[in-house]
């Protein structure tokens, strides 16, 4: 039997969670990098490129939530539609729907 829509999206939206997760220690190392090449004192061009690199990976995190938010509505609008998914689907959905709403929050 192929997985239902709101599995599909479900996984999904748990797909997205792990990315901004992904991201967001991204740029936690960018950052930890980028002071340690100023402290070392890096060439300037170095730098600026690492700090350009730096923004990139900042700029991805505000798009990836508003796809979260997104995902997070149409699994919701799937929820409330569904009647015949099993336990384990159900029990991703819940946990997924939980994550995306603490991260979002």
């Amino acid at each position: 039997m192929p997985p239902s829509q709101l599995k599909i999206r479900a996984m999904a939206l748990g797909r997205l969670l792990k990315e901004e997760v992904l991201y967001k220690e991204e740029v936690t190392e960018h950052t930890k990098t980028l002071e340690k090449m100023k402290s070392e004192n890096a060439d300037k061009y170095e730098i600026k490129k690492y700090m350009e690199v730096l923004k990139d990976t900042e700029k991805m995190i505000p798009e990836l939530q508003k796809k979260i938010r997104d995902a997070l509505d149409t699994v919701k609008s799937l929820l409330e539609e569904s009647t015949s998914d099993d336990a384990e689907t159900l029990e991703i959905v819940k946990e997924n729907i939980a994550k995306a709403e603490s991260l979002l929050n």
